[in-house]
């Protein structure tokens, strides 16, 4: 004699077709608020700061930054990231995980040059432009055979992983409230030739355009 079951299996078989629709319905739903989603995080750079540690949102993945205390140069020194798969990018975008931004930036501060070359000197403040430079970020320098932007390069080096980025806004007459003056030590991280604060300044305002309200830019460490 049959068993529940196996009268009961014909029942469900039968009911099945009406409820594939329905199901399939809610499945394409689901993909479309998934790829919603996705783009939406793709295109946003959300950042959350509770007390010492940073968590980014960028791209597919989550980053997450630790800043610890002054390191003497009075700007707060951030140590390496830690990069941590999201959700959305683990379904949709795995190879994003490990693709970090990468950029080529010329070097033509002449002192600074051969340090940069040897390893001793890991460091470089830039104008940001719209570039949002971040912990984990690869950079490389190039140097240029004779006019700038229209000459062969000289020389690149191989990338250097950004282990702090720190936002800063570049003033005619220091960074941010801060005057040049007493930026002596962030000179001789930078490989500034003599290594004050006051060359530091005179340098940076004399290779870029510097407006009276500033000119957002970056104390970039590898």
């Amino acid at each position: 004699m049959p068993s529940c079951t196996a009268r009961a299996l014909p029942a469900v078989l039968l009911s099945l077709p009406a409820r594939v629709p329905l199901l399939c319905c809610i499945m394409v739903l689901l993909l479309v608020v998934v790829l919603v989603l996705v783009g939406l995080s793709r295109m946003l750079s959300v950042v959350l700061s509770v007390g010492s540690v940073g968590i980014s949102l960028r791209g597919s993945f989550v980053r997450l930054v630790r800043r610890s205390d002054d390191d003497g140069t009075g700007f707060p020194s951030s140590l390496r990231s830690i990069d941590m798969p999201g959700l959305l990018g683990c379904l949709m975008f795995p190879a994003d995980l490990i693709r970090p931004s990468r950029y080529w930036l010329p070097l033509t501060y002449a002192p600074k040059i051969p340090g940069v070359l040897a390893g001793t000197i890991r460091q470089t403040i830039r104008v940001a432009g719209k570039t949002r430079y971040q912990a984990g970020d690869l950079i490389a320098f190039h140097g240029w055979a004779g006019k700038p932007y229209r000459s062969p390069w000289s020389f690149r080096t191989e990338y250097f992983e950004l282990r702090e980025a720190i936002p800063i806004l570049i003033m005619p007459y220091g960074i941010s409230s801060v005057a040049w003056k007493k930026h002596d030590e962030l000179a001789r991280l930078d490989g500034i030739s003599p290594a004050t604060g006051l060359e530091l300044g005179r340098v940076l305002c004399e290779y870029n355009d510097i407006p009276e309200s500033g000119a957002p830019g970056y104390i970039l460490r590898w």
